[in-house]
């Protein structure tokens, strides 16, 4: 499972992973099939939205594992 599919499961929470689902459903030129952070560090347009981005990446990677 990639990224982006990940973080739709947040789509109706009203929470900040719930937002940023939102946003990168909203975003026509979010990266498809996001693997990696290096793919989406640079995408984000404020130091908070990358930190909650950044939180739900780890937590997507974590994951992974279980």
């Amino acid at each position: 499972m990639n990224f982006n599919s990940w973080i739709k499961q947040f789509l109706n929470e009203d929470s900040p992973y719930g937002d940023l689902a939102r946003d990168i459903q909203r975003d026509q030129d979010f990266p498809k099939n996001v693997t990696s952070w290096s793919q989406i560090e640079n995408h984000f347009p404020n130091a908070y939205v990358t930190d909650v981005a950044q939180s739900a990446f780890e937590d997507y990677e974590a994951s992974a594992f279980l």
